[in-house]
C-alpha cells in the first residue's frame, strides 16, 4: 500500500508541486539577494556620504584658512589645499555615482540569474529523476481500511 501511495505521489502529485517548489526556491533566494543588496547599499551609502562630507569639510576649512591668511604664501597654500579637497570631493561623487549604477545593475540581474541557475541545477543534478526514484518513506504508516 505504501508503495502504491508513493508511486501515486511521484507520478501525479510531484509533477504538480515541483514548479511551486522551484518557485519557492527562487523566491527565497531572491529575498536573500534583496536583503544582501539592501544591506550593502546602506553600508556603501553611509560610507560614500561620510567620505564626501569629510572632503567637503576639509575644503571648507582650507578655504577659511585661506581667507584668514596673513601672507600671500599662506593664502596660496590654503587655496591649493582647498582646490585639492574640492577635486577629491568631485572625484568621490563621480566614482560613487558609477558605483551606484553598478550596484543597481547587479540588483537587476539577481532575479534573472537565480531563476537561470535554479533551472540549470535542477537539470544538471537531475533532481526530478532522483526524487522520482526515491523509495517510499520508511516512517510512513498507513492503516488499511480493512
Amino acid at each position: 500500500m505504501k508503495k502504491r501511495i508513493w508511486e501515486y505521489f511521484l507520478k501525479v502529485i510531484w509533477p504538480l508541486i515541483w514548479p511551486h517548489v522551484q518557485n519557492l526556491i527562487i523566491r527565497v533566494a531572491s529575498d536573500v539577494c534583496e536583503w544582501t543588496y539592501s544591506s550593502l547599499a546602506k553600508l556603501f551609502s553611509n560610507l560614500w556620504r561620510r567620505n564626501e562630507s569629510f572632503a567637503k569639510k576639509k575644503q571648507s576649512q582650507a578655504e577659511t584658512k585661506g581667507k584668514r591668511a596673513t601672507s600671500n604664501v599662506e593664502k596660496a597654500r590654503a587655496e591649493g589645499e582647498a582646490a585639492a579637497w574640492k577635486e577629491m570631493r568631485q572625484k568621490l561623487q563621480e566614482e560613487n555615482a558609477l558605483l551606484r549604477e553598478q550596484l543597481a545593475k547587479l540588483r537587476s540581474s539577481f532575479s534573472e540569474r537565480i531563476a537561470e541557475r535554479t533551472d540549470e541545477i535542477a537539470k544538471l543534478e537531475n533532481i526530478e529523476m532522483k526524487i522520482l526514484s526515491l523509495p517510499p518513506p520508511s516512517t510512513m504508516t498507513i492503516k488499511d481500511g480493512s
